[in-house]
């Protein structure tokens, strides 16, 4: 982890995105989801569009199940 810490860090002098948002934000809004949809296609078996769809799904129901959260 710290090595990715790191890298990301080492990226942002270069990457506008990641200097913009900052390493937090960057890992919660891109990685985060990317490695979600990443665990779905592998859980799933599923495709690129179809992983994000269940990703979709599943974020709504959480959201409808967690409301107090």
């Amino acid at each position: 982890m710290a090595e990715l810490g790191s890298e990301l860090r080492r990226r942002a002098a270069t990457d506008r995105l990641l200097r913009a948002t900052g390493v937090a934000d960057y890992v919660v809004t891109v990685l985060v989801p990317q490695l979600a949809v990443m665990l779905i296609k592998e859980d799933m078996r599923a495709g690129d569009e179809e992983a994000r769809r269940i990703l979709q799904e599943s974020t709504r129901l959480g959201q409808t199940l967690h409301e107090d959260a």
